[in-house]
């Protein structure tokens, strides 16, 4: 799957704070949406207009687009319009790959499962990567809930893969996932092997709720992981071949201008891959801090340290 290694100029759109899942490490807990109809107006006109032809990558986040969230008429007509449009631009040769970010924690039939279908019959579907995520202890609290994805991961693999859709798991480098991973209770050649996925790994943060990291902790106990297990994930991983550096916490996998919401405020963050990601709350009393708990080293730097004493020996 070349998409992940191509030189990318990716442009990304949040559409609303939406979302009925409830993660317990949500970076939007706390924050108001906007007018969905007049958000899709908004993202409508910028993908209609000149800006569009700097980019050859686009990508939608939420919130969640496919829990309810377009019961509306008027919101799901011009969410599918944003797409026909991207669909255009597809064909026109401008966009070459299209992201859409989904939880899969949720019956797919009522509105995943008819919007891959117009996907496929637009002939965008193999252009598309569908993105959702993975979490050992926050994300889905109960059991039944972690099936649900299982089995809809499954069934993406089994009935839309085959046609050509991509399908990539972000998972949080938690210390739950961590201890998981270094004890041997999740393999991540044999998770990816089943799902016909990658992982690609986000560094956890705090967000736009918590006025620092530290906090954020106390509410979420183990989020952050420390340095010294992180360094150990790196060097069990590596000496497994189950992690490539080259592209670990990349932001070249992150958008290179993203259109966000804060404070119920659309804005925009221009040249995110310099920011390693961090938006800038609107409450200048919250802090987005990411990484360790106990360092303020940056993961990637250590992680490539690392790689480079690897190679050496």
């Amino acid at each position: 799957m070349t998409v992940y290694k191509n030189q990318n100029n990716f442009l990304q759109f949040e559409l609303w704070k939406d979302c009925h899942i409830g993660c317990s490490f949500c970076v939007n807990k706390g924050q108001p949406d906007l007018n969905k109809t007049q958000s899709l107006i908004f993202v409508l006109e910028k993908i209609n207009s000149d800006e569009i032809k700097d980019y050859n990558e686009i990508g939608f986040i939420g919130g969640e687009f496919f829990n309810g969230e377009l019961k509306d008429p008027i919101v799901k007509s011009l969410f599918y319009k944003i797409f026909e449009c991207v669909s255009d631009l597809i064909h026109k040769g401008y966009i070459n790959k299209l992201y859409i970010t989904t939880a899969l924690i949720f019956d797919m039939n009522e509105w995943l499962i008819p919007f891959l279908e117009q996907l496929e019959e637009w002939k965008i579907l193999d252009k598309t990567l569908l993105c959702t995520s993975y979490d050992i202890a926050y994300r889905f609290h109960t059991k039944e809930r972690e099936e649900l994805w299982k089995n809809n991961m499954l069934q993406l693999k089994n009935q839309w893969q085959t046609k050509g859709l991509l399908v990539h798991t972000e998972t949080i480098l938690t210390q739950p996932f961590i201890d998981s991973v270094l004890s041997g209770n999740f393999n991540i050649t044999e998770f990816c092997d089943l799902y016909k996925t990658r992982i690609d790994y986000i560094e956890p943060a705090s967000g736009l709720y918590y006025k620092n990291k530290q906090e954020c902790a106390k509410d979420i106990s183990g989020f952050f992981p420390t340095k010294k297990s992180f360094i150990k994930f790196i060097q069990y991983t590596l000496s497994r071949n189950e992690i490539d550096l080259s592209t670990f916490l990349s932001m070249e996998l992150r958008s290179s201008k993203l259109y966000y919401i804060d404070g119920g405020k659309r804005l925009v963050q221009e040249d995110r891959r310099s920011g390693e990601g961090k938006a800038k709350p609107c409450d200048c009393t919250k802090l987005y801090e990411i990484g360790f708990i106990d360092s303020d080293d940056r993961m990637i730097d250590v992680a490539r340290l690392i790689g480079e004493n690897y190679e050496d020996e």
